[in-house]
C-alpha cells in the first residue's frame, strides 16, 4: 500500500502543477512569467517539504502521522478549488508587477499543498523502513524503488493533466478530483500500518467528510456552469487555453457574442444579427491590406479564434481562396457551434502551429520541392499568397515569440507572391518604453522585407499610448496611394452589395494611411532571432 501512496502522491504533484497554470490564467495570463513563478514556487516548497518531512519522519515514523500529512495536503488542494478566484482577483487588482503577482499567487495557492506533498516522499520511505524492518544493506534498494514509483507517478500525472483532465473535465473539477484522491490515499496510509478501518471509525471520519465535500463542491461547480450557460456564458478548457464566451447586449439593443482569452481579454466578437460583420474595431483595420492590394485572390490567415476575418472575406469577396491556420481544433469547433462558421469550398483550415505551417509552405515554394503542402495535398512549386494576415498574438501576456523573429519573417516572405504583402496586429505604443515590442518586431521584418510600414490606430499626438498598431511588410518596394488618392478611388466594387461595409473599409484604410508613422524610431532595438527573442521582457512595460 505504501507503494501506491508514493505513486499517487507523485501523480498529484504534477496534475496540480499542470492545472495551476489554467487556474491562474484568467486573472494573470498564461505567459512564461506565470509558468516560471508556478514551477519555481512549487519546486521551492517541495524542497522544504522534503527536508521537513525527513526530520519529522525520523521522530515519529508512524502511518497515522503520514496519513495526517496527506490529509492536510488534500485539504490544501481543496482550498485552491474553493478560494482561488477570490485570492487571484485580490492579487490581480493589487497593482503588483506581473512577475511579482504571479509569485504571490503561486505562494498563497500552491505553496501549502506543495510543501505537504513534498513531506510525503521521505515520510513514506521512513515508514516503510520501519514497518518492514529493512536492513541497512537493503535500504538503498527500497529508497530507489519508492523514488522511482513517485517519479513514474509524476510522469503519468503530467500527461494525464496536460492531455486529458484539463481538456475533458476542466481545471476546477480536476482540483476537486486530486483532493478526493489524496483523501483516499490517506486511508491507504493508515491501512498500511495494519490498522483496521472498522475498528477505528474516527480515523476515517475526516477523509470521508472531505470526500463528501469534494463531491458536493464538484456538483455545485457543474450546477454553476449550467446556470452560466443558460445566462449566456460558456467556459471551455482546451489543450491550449481557457476560453470564455459571453453574450452582451449593447446600448443600441444588439447582442454581441464575445470570445475571451486569459486574462479576460476579448479575442473575437460577433453580432448575432449579422454573423459575418466585423464587430471588433481592431479586426476592421486589416482592411488596409485589402485596400492597398485590391483584387487579391489568395489569402492566408494566421490565427482563427472566432474566425471573424475569414467569415467577412468569404462573405464580401467571391473569387478568393482562403487558408486559415489555427493551432487549437477546439477553437474551430467552438467557432462552428457558436460563431456561425460554415464550411465553404474556398476555405481550408489547418490545425497546427502557424510557424510550422509557414516553414513547410516556404519549403514547398522551392522549385521541384517534394515537401507536402498539407496532409494529403500535392507537392512542389506551391503558389504564393497575395496577402498573409497575422493575428496570433492573443495578448501581451501570451506572446508566441516564434512568430516575431527574422526566421519567421523569412518564411512569410517566401510564402508570399512576388507582389504580396504581410499585415500583422501588434499591441504596443509607437514611442517610449512601451514601444520596445513593436520596435523589435519591426527590426526583424526589416531584415527580410525591403519595405516595412507602421500604421498606428491613434494620431501622432497619442504615440505614447498603448494601441493596436498594424505592421505592413511589402515584398517589393511600393509607391503607396495617399489618403486622398484612396478616397478618389472610391468604394471597392466587390462590396457593392454591402455599401455600409464598403464605406467602413475605405474610411478605416484612409485613417490608417493618415496616421502612418514615418519617423525612424529612436534607439531601435536589434532584430529577434529564434535563439534569442526576449519578447516577454519587451512586453513587460505593457502590463503595468
Amino acid at each position: 500500500m505504501l507503494e501506491a501512496v508514493a505513486f499517487l502522491c507523485g501523480a498529484a504533484v504534477m496534475i496540480l502543477e499542470m492545472t495551476g497554470s489554467r487556474i491562474m490564467a484568467p486573472y494573470l495570463g498564461a505567459s512564461v512569467l506565470v509558468w516560471t513563478a508556478l514551477i519555481g514556487v512549487i519546486l521551492a516548497f517541495l524542497s522544504v517539504g522534503y527536508w521537513l518531512g525527513g526530520k519529522l519522519a525520523d521522530r515519529t515514523p508512524e502511518p497515522k502521522r503520514l496519513a495526517a500529512v496527506i490529509l492536510g495536503a488534500a485539504f490544501s488542494v481543496l482550498f485552491i478549488g474553493l478560494f482561488h478566484a477570490g485570492v487571484l482577483s485580490l492579487i490581480a487588482s493589487a497593482g503588483f508587477r506581473p512577475e511579482m503577482g504571479a509569485i504571490f499567487a503561486a505562494i498563497f495557492l500552491f505553496g501549502p499543498a506543495s510543501l505537504l506533498l513534498g513531506m510525503v516522499s521521505p515520510y513514506t520511505v521512513r515508514v516503510a523502513l520501519e514497518l518492514r524492518k529493512t536492513p541497512v544493506g537493503q535500504a538503498g534498494a527500497l529508497i530507489g524503488r519508492f523514488s522511482a514509483l513517485s517519479a513514474i507517478g509524476s510522469i503519468l500525472g503530467t500527461f494525464l493533466g496536460g492531455y486529458f483532465f484539463v481538456a475533458w473535465i476542466g481545471s476546477r473539477l480536476t482540483i476537486y478530483m486530486v483532493a478526493s484522491v489524496l483523501m483516499s490515499v490517506s486511508l491507504l496510509a493508515v491501512m498500511a500500518g495494519g490498522v483496521k478501518i472498522g475498528k477505528n471509525k474516527r480515523l476515517v471520519l475526516m477523509p470521508v467528510l472531505g470526500l463528501i465535500a469534494c463531491l458536493v463542491f464538484g456538483a455545485m461547480q457543474k450546477m454553476w456552469e449550467l446556470a452560466e450557460f443558460r445566462s449566456g456564458v460558456v467556459k471551455v478548457d482546451t489543450r491550449y487555453s481557457r476560453l470564455e464566451i459571453r453574450d452582451l447586449r449593447e446600448p443600441g439593443g444588439r447582442i454581441l457574442r464575445e470570445l475571451h482569452t486569459p486574462p479576460d481579454l476579448v479575442q473575437s466578437g460577433m453580432y448575432l444579427d449579422s454573423p459575418t460583420e466585423l464587430a471588433l474595431s481592431y479586426t476592421k483595420k486589416f482592411a488596409l491590406a485589402w485596400q492597398l492590394k485590391p483584387g487579391s485572390g489568395r489569402f492566408l490567415m494566421l490565427g482563427g479564434a472566432g474566425y471573424s476575418i475569414p467569415k467577412y472575406l468569404l462573405r464580401t469577396r467571391h473569387d478568393i481562396t482562403l487558408d486559415v491556420v489555427e493551432i487549437d481544433p477546439a477553437v474551430t469547433e467552438l467557432a462552428r457551434r457558436l460563431f456561425a462558421l460554415k464550411d465553404d469550398p474556398r476555405l481550408t483550415i489547418h490545425h497546427e502551429d502557424a510557424r510550422l505551417y509557414l516553414n513547410r509552405y516556404a519549403r514547398s515554394r522551392a522549385p521541384n520541392s517534394s515537401v507536402p503542402l498539407a496532409a494529403g495535398g500535392g507537392t512542389g512549386d506551391a503558389p504564393g499568397y497575395d496577402i498573409i494576415m497575422g493575428d496570433t498574438f492573443s495578448s501581451v501576456y501570451n506572446l508566441p515569440f516564434q512568430m516575431s523573429t527574422v526566421e519567421c519573417a523569412q518564411s512569410i516572405y517566401t510564402a508570399l507572391d512576388d507582389e504580396g504583402l504581410f499585415i500583422g496586429n501588434v499591441i504596443s505604443s509607437v514611442t517610449g518604453e512601451k514601444s520596445q515590442l513593436l520596435r523589435s518586431i519591426r527590426a526583424s521584418f526589416e531584415r527580410v522585407f525591403p519595405d516595412v510600414r507602421v500604421y498606428p490606430s491613434l494620431s501622432s499626438q497619442h504615440s505614447g499610448q498603448i494601441q493596436n498598431v498594424m505592421l505592413v511588410a511589402f515584398k517589393q518596394e511600393r509607391d503607396l496611394p495617399g489618403a486622398n488618392d484612396l478616397r478618389r478611388r472610391g468604394l471597392a466594387p466587390e462590396l457593392a452589395a454591402w455599401p455600409f461595409q464598403a464605406r467602413e473599409e475605405l474610411n478605416t484604410a484612409v485613417n490608417l494611411l493618415e496616421n502612418e508613422w514615418r519617423i525612424r524610431l529612436a534607439g531601435d532595438l536589434p532584430p529577434l532571432y529564434d535563439d534569442f527573442a526576449p519578447v516577454e521582457r519587451y512586453a513587460l512595460p505593457l502590463m503595468y
